[in-house]
């Protein structure tokens, strides 16, 4: 299990204006997709992905991931060297037609930082921080800043769009919210 360091962070004014989460938000919790999130007192919503291996070619020049539902993904170096995933990683693939485009930094603090673009036109950034192993990596995204009290929830997307929504607390361990037409439930984790 990872053990980021999930210390808050002074934030913007911004930030510290919108941000009130609900008590019965705070800590780790389980749902279905991918791994888990985590509410964080100074507002973050991050979530933090199964586990994924990687092997990094003899020539140090690409690596394969391979996810925890053994999907596999090809990245090529742009910048670094080594046989290390501290650099800068390229992906490229074809979707519906478009050709998508990630560029993934990694830094040797574990922070990384990425970007999409969709048939060379810029679409989205990510930021995150990951624990790296030998062979295994997890990573945790730092998904949006989260307003929730009295049943409204505002998920502020970093480098996205501002989703709105509703939230219910079920009981100590179950909560789920409505954002953007879809309801998902979670349950908090041991």
């Amino acid at each position: 299990m990872a053990n980021f360091d999930f210390a808050p962070e002074p934030g913007t004014r911004r930030q510290r204006a919108r941000t009130t989460v609900d008590p019965a938000l705070l800590g780790d919790w389980d749902h279905a997709g991918y791994g888990f999130s985590r509410f964080t007192p100074d507002g973050w919503y991050w979530s933090v992905g199964e586990p994924a291996t990687y092997v990094i070619a003899t020539d140090n020049q690409s690596f394969v991931q391979t996810a925890s539902n053994g999907h596999q993904t090809t990245y090529s170096r742009v910048y670094g060297s080594g046989p290390t995933l501290v650099g800068v990683w390229e992906l490229i693939e074809e979707d519906d037609g478009e050709i998508w485009r990630e560029e993934w930094t990694i830094r040797a603090d574990g922070s990384y930082s990425g970007a999409w673009f969709v048939d060379g036109v810029f679409d989205s950034i990510y930021v995150g921080t990951m624990e790296i192993g030998p062979t295994s990596f997890v990573s945790a995204a730092r998904n949006a800043i989260v307003s929730a009290s009295g049943g409204a929830v505002t998920l502020d997307v970093v480098f996205g769009p501002t989703f709105t929504g509703t939230y219910t607390v079920i009981d100590a361990d179950t909560f789920e919210w409505t954002i953007a037409g879809g309801t998902q439930q979670f349950t908090r984790r041991p």
